[in-house]
């Protein structure tokens, strides 16, 4: 919902993310494909176990510990709206091929006990919260620039949901797909 609306300015970029312009996918990249088509584990037996991965995403994926971790986003903005640290808790866990995304409203436990037993409120209130998890499928990318326009390691992360706490049934139309440079650019700084 918000999510969306952030990353397409309420849906206005939704039409700009078309083959011709750059954004090329099948639709076996989109988030929930797998979950929809209950191929969720099986399909990542196979992409764990696989060969090693090519650009096209291949079997096991590149070994990138500098992209292991946890982090917390502490603003995420666009289409004139904005999530921050002020009003959720957003974190994200990543391998090299699973990954945990948990999003809670800070004012979450207040506000359920305020609510006391009226659960239509609560229940539009634990709405609000958002957590998926699943599969990353890591690949290179080749001719990524880093500043002043040189060469850099960089990497692209398909994700695919295998757990989704607020899925609706209705998958979102374009990939949970972004491009991560090491700081340093030398992919391990």
């Amino acid at each position: 919902a918000k999510q969306g609306r952030i990353l397409t300015g309420g849906g206005v970029a939704e039409p700009l993310y078309t083959a011709a312009r750059g954004y090329a996918f099948e639709q076996a990249q989109l988030p929930h494909h797998h979950l929809e088509a209950g191929s969720t584990h099986d399909t990542f037996r196979a992409w764990r176990w696989g060969p090693p991965r090519d650009a096209s995403g291949g079997g096991g994926g590149p070994a990138l510990p500098w992209l292991t971790g946890g982090w917390s986003r502490p603003l995420f903005a666009g289409g004139g709206e904005e999530s921050s640290d002020a009003s959720e808790a957003c974190v994200n866990l990543v391998t090299p091929s699973l990954f945990v995304d948990i999003r809670i409203p800070i004012a979450r436990n207040a506000l359920l006990d305020a609510l006391g037993e009226r659960e239509e409120e609560r229940l539009r209130l634990l709405a609000r919260q958002h957590g998926f998890a699943g599969y990353a499928r890591l690949a290179e990318v080749q001719g990524a620039f880093g500043p002043g326009g040189a060469a850099v390691a960089a990497v692209a992360c398909t994700r695919h949901h295998a757990v989704d706490w607020n899925f609706l049934g209705a998958g979102r139309p374009r990939p949970n797909r972004w491009t991560v440079t090491p700081l340093g650019g030398n992919g391990g700084d």
